[in-house]
Formats: C-alpha cells, structure tokens, sequence
C-alpha cells in the first residue's frame, strides 16, 4: 500500500500490524486491504496475534491440511491445538466472512488467557482518610507465559476493613473467571485540619 493511498488511516494501520509481524502483506509487500481474506490467511493472522503457541500434548485433528499453502499449514494446526477452530475440515481456501471472523476473534482471545501467566502485579497500596471509601483499582496486570500482558478484572472482599479506624488492612481480592487470588494493602489515615501557624 503506498503512502499516498486515499485512506490514511488505513495506511497507517497498516503500517502498525506489519511492523507487529501480524500481517505481512503479499509477495509484492502489498496490503491488498480490498481483497478477501482466505481462512489460512486469517489462521496466521490469529497466530501471530494473540501469540497462540503449538502444544506439544495436543494433538491438531485437521485432515485437510494438504489443501492449505505449505506456509500456513503450522497456524492451522496451532489454531485447532488451542480450540480455536474444532472443524476437521477447515477449508484453508475459503474466504471467511465477518461473523466467522468475529467467533475466531474471540476463541483466539480465550485461548490467549488459558495460557499459564507468568506472573501477578500486585496493585500499589490504596491510602484514604477516616470515613471516606476509597477507589479501588478494578483490574490487576498479568504477565502470560506466551509473553503477552493483559489487564484482568478483580472483585474484593472489603469485609475485614474499618474506615473509621486509622490502621493498615489487607484486603484479598479474587481474579474473576480465574479464581486466583490477590492482596492489596489499604491505609486508612486520620488527616486533621489546623489552621497555619503565621510567624510574627
């Protein structure tokens, strides 16, 4: 695509998932952004995306992957390793049209987020005043083995602090759709209001 195409956006986009190693364009390193995309086409691109990984305990159950090009055939069988696909003919041929593409999308998402995180952020203490209920962070960072980070929702348990008691209390709250459990550190703080002292 080159830099004078009409649709800069488009181009700049383009520019970002190239350099990302998401799309690579066709031999001529040309985007072709009106062409239909082929579902071996779109296998690579949820590979490379989402950095799904081959399983080395998981068997791909597609028997037609001689039809695919010899280049794609690896992102077909990651996909199917990590349930992204469960068809044993996946039509590597085919165009795939936007409601396909939309449940591959979100298969590869979940499929992302089954990998085994690396490891945990804890959230930064929370200090508020006496009275006042302060604002908790919503979601906690998580490092995934494959590499990738993502921002995972989090509910706590906010029955074992008095904020009407100055002291420090640890909260535990729970990663939702994981069950994995996290402390944040709450300080409660009694801020008293005086008048400056003026020097004479």
């Amino acid at each position: 695509m080159p830099p004078t195409h009409p649709d800069q956006e488009l181009y700049k986009l383009s520019l970002v998932v190239r350099a990302a190693g998401i799309f690579d364009g066709d031999p001529n390193n040309n985007a072709n952004p009106t062409s239909l995309m082929s579902r071996q086409q779109m296998a690579k691109v949820l590979v490379n995306a989402f950095r799904l990984e081959d399983l080395a305990d998981v068997e791909a159950d597609v028997h037609d992957l001689d039809k695919a090009a010899p280049y794609f055939r690896e992102h077909i069988k990651i996909l199917s390793e990590n349930g992204v696909t469960t068809v044993k003919e996946f039509r590597p041929t085919d165009t795939t049209t936007r409601g396909q593409f939309a449940s591959f999308l979100v298969r590869a998402y979940d499929a992302m987020h089954a990998a085994p995180f690396w490891t945990m952020i804890n959230p930064d203490p929370v200090t508020t005043i006496i009275g006042i209920e302060p604002e908790l962070p919503e979601t906690v960072t998580v490092f995934l083995t494959n590499g990738l980070t993502t921002e995972m929702r989090v509910e706590w348990d906010t029955t074992g602090w008095n904020l009407n008691e100055v002291g420090r209390y640890t909260i535990t709250g729970v990663v939702l759709d994981r069950g994995w459990h996290i402390d944040l550190e709450v300080f409660v703080e009694d801020v008293r209001h005086t008048d400056p002292v003026v020097e004479k």
